[in-house]
């Protein structure tokens, strides 16, 4: 039977289901909030191996923050809906997965020139 993947775009968990060719719901809820899920087509392609070659949590220092300023930012990153959390000595991005660095990448505007708005 098919494993099918799904997304949350509320909390970025990801959740892997098998269901029969017959039966391919396009959402279900999430595990972690509740809310609503849509398949993640893209990551149904992918290997398990190709899925698993990053590792998670990540930090950036190209999207990080002065120290100074982490306090600032992360409000302002909860205002456009895209909670983060900084590193306090480094001041680096830390992200959970990839869905999250997309939605952070596109709520501020950031192109990454090697995938577009990040991985998914």
């Amino acid at each position: 039977m098919p494993i099918y993947s799904y997304t949350c775009e509320h909390c970025g968990e990801t959740t892997e289901l098998t269901f029969g060719m017959q039966f391919q719901p396009q959402s279900v809820p999430c595990p972690k909030c509740g809310v609503r899920a849509p398949r993640d087509i893209g990551r149904d392609l992918m290997s398990k191996k190709q899925r698993r070659c990053s590792t998670w949590p990540m930090e950036s220092d190209a999207l990080g923050v002065d120290p100074g300023q982490i306090p600032e930012f992360e409000a302002d990153a909860r205002e456009r809906g895209v909670p983060i959390e900084f590193n306090r000595e480094t001041g680096a991005a830390i992200f959970t997965g990839p869905l999250h660095r997309k939605r952070y990448a596109r709520a501020y505007g950031f192109h990454d020139r090697n995938g577009g708005y990040s991985d998914p």
